[in-house]
């Protein structure tokens, strides 16, 4: 026969709780580290002996975005990671594609013309292997037809 038991309420906040993956564990483990941080501040991290330094970093700088930070990193092969908390780097505020307004080409200008007045450059012809080779042979090698075994041997011994 089954065994039944009845759940209580600290039972059951448990099982609704939804289960976070390692990474996301990880994330939330540094996201928690950066908290306490504010602009300006310094911060150290000591390596354990099983993580890559690299990894750390990559995963700090990951936090900092997210809480709209920037880091930047003392150089030098140190065991531990020193850091500054500065404020993110601005970038030129760029209208979404479909704001853009499309001027339209100037009606003197050719369509097969850029604007602007710059000419286009050509594709070179393709040329073959054998057609490259001849490019970079000396020119008394490329001119001269192949010679038979006898002619050889004859201007061997003059």
């Amino acid at each position: 026969m089954p065994q039944m038991r009845k759940l209580s309420a600290a039972q059951i906040a448990t099982f609704e709780q939804p289960r976070l993956g390692k990474r996301t564990q990880l994330a939330q483990m540094y996201d928690d580290y950066l908290s306490g941080f504010a602009l300006g501040d310094y911060g150290q991290v000591e390596l354990a002996l099983d993580e890559r330094r690299e990894a750390v970093r990559r995963r700090l700088h990951a936090a900092a975005a997210r809480r709209g930070l920037m880091l930047r990193f003392r150089p030098g092969p140190r065991a531990a990671l020193i850091f500054r908390v500065t404020p993110p780097q601005q970038r030129p505020q760029q209208a979404p594609p479909q704001l853009i307004r499309q001027t339209p080409a100037p009606r003197d200008v050719p369509p097969s013309e850029p604007a602007g007045g710059a000419a286009r450059r050509r594709p070179r012809p393709r040329q073959t292997a054998i057609e490259r080779y001849q490019t970079v042979l000396p020119r008394w090698m490329r001119n001269k037809e192949p010679s038979s075994r006898q002619e050889r041997g004859k201007r061997r011994r003059r």
